[in-house]
């Protein structure tokens, strides 16, 4: 009979679902690296300028804390906060299969960003204007990893 309990009571409590899995990044100080030209929007744009690229690390927004939170599959969201977030017009999201995925920025009450992410492994680069075409920084505090669903610098 006892038994027959326990069981009852092991079934009622996996009812119970888990916090998604979550990972957390803080950036102390950031590091450009150099600039990435792979977005929709400038697919017919060619690279920048040696003499531009200065001003385009000027106008980076620069990530200080990032937080991932997956949800089933290979589904989740990563949120950004930071200086500079509200010039982020895209994400580039790229998986290493070659294919440039974008994902669409939802902007926050509190200055943060959120996007919606289909990779569990992939670089992460915010991608904002500059002219006529879209452009993101790279290096730690610009641009970032996910690794196994793990937040890490780039």
């Amino acid at each position: 009979m006892q038994f027959i309990l326990l069981i009852g009571f092991v079934g009622c409590s996996s009812g119970v679902q888990p916090e998604a899995p979550e990972s957390r990044l803080e950036i102390q100080s950031a590091y450009f690296t150099g600039v990435e030209h792979r977005f929709l929007a400038s697919a017919d744009h060619g690279l920048v300028a040696p003499e531009n690229v200065a001003i385009v690390r000027g106008l980076c927004p620069r990530i200080e804390e990032a937080v991932y939170r997956a949800d089933k599959g290979k589904t989740g969201q990563i949120r950004l906060m930071g200086e500079n977030l509200n010039r982020i017009e895209t994400l580039s999201v790229q998986d290493g299969s070659g294919r440039f995925l974008e994902s669409v920025v939802h902007r926050e009450d509190d200055g943060s960003v959120r996007f919606a992410l289909q990779c569990t492994s992939c670089r992460l680069v915010p991608g904002f204007r500059f002219g006529e075409r879209v452009v993101g920084c790279l290096g730690p505090g610009y641009s970032l990893r996910l690794l196994g669903g793990q937040l890490q610098l780039d």
